[in-house]
């Protein structure tokens, strides 16, 4: 009996001991789940984010010579520029950085303008599908030494890399008719790096920009490599205004990063590289990262990390003594771009004209008629080019494009446009216009005169029909060829008390602590923020009049390129003596505020780029991140103060099957 009691006890004691073991392993394994899931959730939340970085780099320029430099001097020249990589990837990483793009033309120059002066900078690029690792195998390929560098510099700070740099690739002449007499295709050149130092994509610019000392590749490349915080394509500065193959990775390959080393020169009104690239991103609703080259004398400027709730980092420097700069920031991943951009014609604004404007054939054949009359006084012929403005009568640095002077000591720059035309002028308009525009405006305006202050006015290089917006008005439309644009707004004397205009500096311009300490990259290290006040001291020029004006083109582009256009553009005009000016660079004693508007036109593409450009006291500027305005369905929405005088906002429409079809304009 006893020995029975002790082997029931020991058999409950073990029973619990088990239970107990059992009970100890469940809270252990749902310890370790839990632990393991929060884990899990923290690289999840840490992989909704990564951190970005691009470096503006004022380049080191080889010197012009009338024969090719030995490889030796051209390497020594290129290794002068890598250094100043090499100590920005190194700060980039200490920033946390995941990322860091670099400049086109950034290590061998721009000024190498045959394919001889430039062959002694070029190496041979091997296929990203070999896997090689210049930084382990560095003696794998002959006269590779660019290569080794920037995979080291990846390597050695745990970074993605992307730079700019030339690519040789042997051909030969007997069996190839297009190979060149060298023996060699020349490509512009895109490089990425992983982590580890490997090659991991290669892109050869497709569309070259005067670009003779390189070859164009035969057809695209689709140019990808991918990361633990997405995946990421590449191409090159004058790429992004064309179909292929930015919209074919973005739109067609599910893209939603991008890695642009680019060589931009300001184009005002529309084409100011910080206002176009952050539009592009926007408009897209992908992540862009651009690397600008420095050099503000010729008007190379402007770089940014750009994403589609605006730009989260960026530098715009005009000053000649400024220099280099890097740009870090932690932006949100994207998954993927917005659909409705990418669907190609967007059938909301296309049905705008029918659905909202309500054109009857009356309307329609008065709008035609406008179209083709020539308006009393509406400007002479165009002018040969707007040529360069080098600074006569309008300062250094002055951006190109801009058509013949407005009087004396202007210089080169737009073309006279006289008058606006005579007239009852706007309707008068009922509320405050800032809210939204509905059917009932947009038919009223057409219906009852919009045009009669229509004037015409070649901005880079395309006329446009414009309209003036009067203070007393809150709608208005004018429409060319078969684009219609319609805007409601409010507005108000530029010198309403009490407000103050204020500019970023950590958002905004990227000034502060951040630059180079190497001799070619001097920037100023200052955190300030400048103040601006609506009570200034006015010191412009007394004008007969000064307003906005709401604009609108539907053509083919053709200066400097060719591809297809729809803009409806908000600009900054001035007459005196009866002729007008119209600009982004008015400066920023402009005496009209314009601060709540909605503009919206019936594209015949979903591919919109919103752009707003501001003008701050020294140079432009954008609006704050995340962005105050909002661009849905094709309606741009400023509903809040800007923080700085607005210079040109623009719904910016590319029809990219439009670009070839023969007898368009």
């Amino acid at each position: 009996m006893f020995l029975e009691l002790r082997l029931s006890i020991s058999i409950d004691r073990k029973n619990n001991i088990m239970e107990q073991n059992c009970l100890t392993k469940y809270f252990k394994t749902l310890f370790v789940c839990s632990l393991f899931c929060s884990t899990q959730c923290l690289k999840t939340d840490k992989k909704k984010f990564f951190t970005a970085a691009v470096y503006e780099h004022a380049v080191y320029q080889p010197p012009v010579t009338p024969l090719p430099l030995p490889r030796a001097q051209a390497l020594e020249i290129m290794m002068t520029n890598i250094r100043v990589y090499q100590e920005q990837t190194k700060i980039a990483a200490l920033k946390g950085a995941n990322i860091i793009v670099f400049p086109e033309d950034g290590i061998f120059g721009m000024f190498l303008r045959t394919r001889e002066l430039l062959f002694p900078f070029m190496e041979y690029i091997p296929e990203p599908e070999l896997s090689w690792n210049p930084c382990e195998h560095p003696t794998m390929y002959p006269e590779t030494e660019i290569q080794l560098a920037l995979s080291c510099m990846a390597r050695d700070n745990n970074i993605y890399l992307v730079a700019n740099i030339g690519d040789k690739q042997p051909c030969n002449v007997l069996t190839d008719p297009s190979c060149p007499h060298t023996g060699y295709y020349q490509y512009n050149t895109n490089v990425a790096y992983d982590t580890r130092g490997t090659l991991v994509a290669k892109y050869h610019k497709y569309n070259l920009f005067y670009e003779f000392q390189f070859d164009k590749p035969s057809k695209p490349d689709i140019s990808v490599f991918s990361t633990p915080f997405g995946r990421f394509g590449l191409f090159t500065c004058f790429d992004v205004l064309f179909e292929h193959p930015p919209i074919d990775l973005i739109c067609r390959h599910n893209i939603s990063n991008i890695a642009f080393p680019t060589a931009w020169m300001d184009a005002g009104p529309f084409f100011t590289s910080v206002q176009f690239h952050s539009a592009f991103a926007v408009g897209l609703g992908i992540n862009f990262l651009a690397a600008n080259i420095h050099l503000p004398s010729w008007r190379f400027h402007g770089s940014g990390i750009y994403t589609p709730q605006g730009a989260a980092g960026y530098y715009y420097n005009t000053r000649n003594d400024s220099g280099g700069q890097l740009i870090v920031r932690e932006i949100p991943v994207v998954d993927q771009p917005r659909l409705e951009a990418c669907r190609g014609l967007n059938i909301s604004l296309s049905d705008l004209t029918d659905q909202m404007l309500g054109l009857d054939k009356t309307v329609n054949n008065e709008r035609e008629t406008l179209q083709h009359t020539k308006r009393k006084g509406q400007g002479k012929e165009h002018n040969k080019g707007h040529g360069k403005r080098h600074g006569k009568g309008q300062g250094k640095g002055k951006r190109k494009g801009q058509g013949k002077g407005q009087g004396k000591g202007h210089g080169k720059g737009q073309r006279k446009g006289k008058g606006l035309g005579k007239g009852k002028g706007q309707r008068k308009g009922q509320g405050k216009g800032q809210g939204s525009i509905s059917q009932h405006d947009i038919n009223d305006e057409m219906q009852h005169g919009f045009h009669v202050d229509m004037f015409q006015y070649d901005l880079f290089y395309d006329r446009f029909n414009l309209v003036p917006l009067r203070s007393e008005g809150v709608n208005t439309s004018v429409c060319h060829t078969d684009l219609c644009c319609h805007i409601s707004y409010s507005l108000e004397p530029k010198n309403r008390p009490a407000m103050e205009y204020q500019t970023q500096t950590a958002n905004g311009i990227d000034r502060a602590g951040q630059h180079s300490t190497h001799p070619f990259n001097k920037a100023e290290d200052s955190e300030e923020v400048e103040v601006v006040t609506a009570n200034s001291e006015n010191k412009r020029a007394a004008y007969d009049e000064e307003f906005y004006a709401l604009g609108a083109f539907d053509g083919l582009h053709v200066y400097e390129g060719r591809y297809y256009i729809q803009l409806c553009t908000v600009i900054r005009c001035r007459k005196q003596l009866n002729v007008v000016n119209c600009s982004d660079e008015m400066g920023e004693e402009f005496s009209m505020r314009l601060n709540h508007f909605e503009l919206i036109g019936n594209f015949s593409s979903s591919y919109l780029y919103p752009e707003i450009l501001l003008q701050g006291e020294n140079d432009f500027r954008l609006t704050e991140y995340p962005r105050i305005w909002s661009f849905t369905d094709g309606h741009l929405i400023v509903n809040e103060y800007l923080s700085s005088p607005l210079a040109v906002a623009t719904l910016f429409g590319r029809d990219y099957g439009r670009d070839y079809i023969e007898g368009i304009n």
